[in-house]
């Protein structure tokens, strides 16, 4: 209930997201904990959607109330209007007050149909289209909101919820803001609304929030840790049961006009097609919600059923919660999502299969049948107060930026924006600057990689990098190691070309090292595994028991360590073929070690390289082992 004011509908509508989708998931759904209803991004998202499109009713003056007002309308006031109607200018004064009132009531019923349905099609066409790249298998996308994008944006309509809340716990009314930095234009108007504050609204607002404080954060986790009571208190509940009674007993609205509740419907609503006329200005929103809602979805059934050994469908759940917002449209739902409170509390109680989500919606069903009429002079502040503490613990995780920033300063940047994008220009553009610096971050660290040099770790067959290893011992002169440390595509492949270049000149105009120079002693078993063979194709045996020291200055062989060469591209093809034509006309041979089977299929179908499987080795040292026979060889037949 408390979630539906994040969306800007009455209170009842939370609890058909919690009911329909739940009874759909039942029939759809792979995970046996995960339970749909309302979640704080997916609402704060339909909420932005209904700002955005939204247009009020016309006001109502006095001298055009009696020309539009519907005739069916009047009959209702005749009773109650008798006796001031014998009067003059008093009668027709109650007349036409009584009218606008009625007028306006119809207005706002109005404006709240216009709402609804721009809920249920932005829910209509967000299912639609988890369904569609379910059925494709494209359930991957939800990859692409990476850690701290998805956090950042969460932390974001977190706090956009948080904030709006502050008119409805100081019981001020706001004008209805919209555009780049509404929370900012919310906050000024929130300011110079102070001196509207109704103090009782504030005082019942203040010891509510302790409550559920002192017990959601001390006493449940003492209760828990000390007396292993799994069930925690539900002081939720216990609030809204106790408060109710109060603003009951003590006439809240009408002695210090608190804000309540009001009249909630009874019953199941009917089925009715949202309207789409609108389709193409709200597949924007639709899209983002649908990402946002399969996403934690996702995320939180695979936790679970990590947890619990079983495996996630991950299509079957894309087209399950798509169902789910699909067909929730129809009966009024706005988006849902796996809701994180309901599914840690199933597991926490040893709930099984999704019989226990039929359990939780008997429940929401007896409420809306038969508790409706109850609920009338519950305060709409406690429900706020709930949401605020409930969003408390989300806004604090943005304290876990500060450990990031010491070994990723560029995922907090990512981050950052994404939160304040979120919050202070609009919220569906925050998730697509965010997934846009992640992808960008991405092509920035493959488009500038390292090209490493890297020296023989003694007594091993290991090759690592020569800055982190200064013990390691560096080859002759004449054989150069290298490690590309990216694919090489069309982003880096010039990077690539004039890095292998750059470092050949180096080794070159350097000379030999002063250091001690190794070339590996072929042993009889690594000749067995590796490519050296004599002439006539027997295995070759050692020739020598030192390590041959290879005469004069230049670069004779470059081996490329291709094991973090995940793919190569067209592009990346071609840079290669040059370097290879460069390399050849200094009469420097070019071997590849620890290539993919995906990249020597691709650079032998290409037939561009003109390369055969003796430039391809296993390792860097089988290649080391092969120059070094080879070069025995060359020595022997002289």
């Amino acid at each position: 209930m408390a979630y539906s004011l994040l969306v800007g509908l009455p209170p009842i509508y939370g609890l058909y997201v919690s009911f329909f989708p739940s009874l759909i998931y039942f029939f759809l759904g792979t995970s046996r904990h995960m339970s749909l209803g309302t979640l704080a991004a997916c609402s704060v998202l339909i909420g932005a959607a209904i700002d955005k499109h939204f247009e009020p009713s016309l006001a109502v003056t006095n001298s055009t109330v009696l020309s539009e007002v519907s005739l069916d309308v009047v009959p209702t006031f005749i009773s109650d209007l008798s006796v001031s109607m014998t009067t003059n200018d008093i009668g027709s004064a109650s007349v036409t007050h009584s009218v606008i009132h009625a007028v306006n009531d119809l207005e706002s019923n109005h404006d709240l149909d216009i709402k609804v349905g721009i809920a249920t099609s932005v829910t209509f066409l967000g299912g639609v289209i988890m369904v569609l790249l379910g059925i494709c298998n494209f359930g991957f996308v939800a990859a692409y909101l990476s850690e701290p994008v998805f956090k950042g944006f969460n932390i974001g309509c977190s706090t956009v919820a948080f904030l709006n809340q502050l008119q409805k716990v100081l019981g001020v009314s706001l004008p209805r803001q919209s555009g780049n930095f509404k929370i900012v234009k919310d906050l000024i108007s929130l300011a110079k609304s102070l001196e509207q504050t109704n103090i009782a609204t504030v005082l019942m607002s203040i010891a509510v929030i302790i409550i559920l404080i002192i017990v959601k954060d001390y006493i449940n986790p003492k209760l828990q840790s000390k007396f292993k009571i799994k069930f925690p208190i539900p002081i939720d509940l216990i609030m809204v049961i106790v408060v109710t009674f109060i603003s009951y007993m003590g006439q809240f609205e009408n002695r210090f006009r608190v804000k309540v509740l009001g009249v909630v419907p009874s019953g199941l609503p009917s089925p009715e097609l949202p309207p789409l006329h609108n389709v193409g200005s709200l597949l924007e929103d639709a899209a983002v919600t649908a990402v946002v809602g399969f996403a934690v979805s996702i995320s939180l059934g695979q936790m679970f059923a990590k947890k619990n050994n079983y495996k996630l469908n991950v299509s079957q759940e894309m087209i399950a919660v798509g169902a789910c917002n699909l067909i929730g449209s129809l009966f009024s739902c706005f988006a849902c999502s796996a809701s994180i409170a309901r599914t840690t509390l199933q597991d926490a109680l040893k709930g099984k299969t999704q019989v226990a989500g039929l359990v939780s919606c008997s429940l929401i069903l007896a409420v809306m049948f038969f508790m409706g009429p109850l609920l009338y002079h519950l305060p709409l502040a406690v429900l706020s107060c709930i949401l605020m503490v409930t969003l408390k613990k989300i806004i604090k995780e943005f304290q876990d930026v500060i450990p990031l920033w010491r070994y990723s300063k560029f995922d907090v940047i990512v981050w950052v924006m994404t939160w304040a994008v979120a919050v202070f220009v609009e919220i569906p553009l925050g998730l697509v600057i965010g997934v846009s610096l992640s992808v960008m971050g991405t092509v920035w660290k493959t488009q500038w990689p390292r090209n490493v040099q890297l020296k023989h770790l003694a007594g091993s067959e290991v090759y690592a990098d020569e800055r982190y290893y200064e013990d390691g011992e560096t080859l002759s002169g004449k054989v150069l190691i290298l490690r590309f440390e990216a694919p090489i595509y069309f982003a880096n492949a010039q990077i690539f070309q004039e890095s292998i270049l750059a470092k050949v000149n180096t080794v070159t105009s350097d000379g030999v090292e002063s250091k001690t120079t190794y070339i590996p002693k072929p042993e009889e078993e690594e000749l067995k595994r590796g490519k050296i063979t004599s002439e006539d194709g027997s295995t070759a045996k050692p020739v020598l028991e030192k390590p041959v020291a290879l005469e004069g200055c230049h670069v004779t062989h470059i081996v490329l360590d291709m094991s973090q060469v995940v793919f190569i591209d067209s592009t990346g093809l071609r840079a290669l073929v040059q370097v290879r034509h460069e390399l050849d006309i200094a009469s420097i041979k070019l071997l590849f070690a620890g290539c993919h089977d995906a990249v020597i299929e691709f650079i032998l179908r290409s037939k561009t390289l003109q390369a055969n499987f003796d430039c391809f080795y296993l390792s860097v040292h089988d290649a080391v082992l092969d120059i070094s026979q080879t070069s025995m060889e060359h020595q022997a037949s002289k």
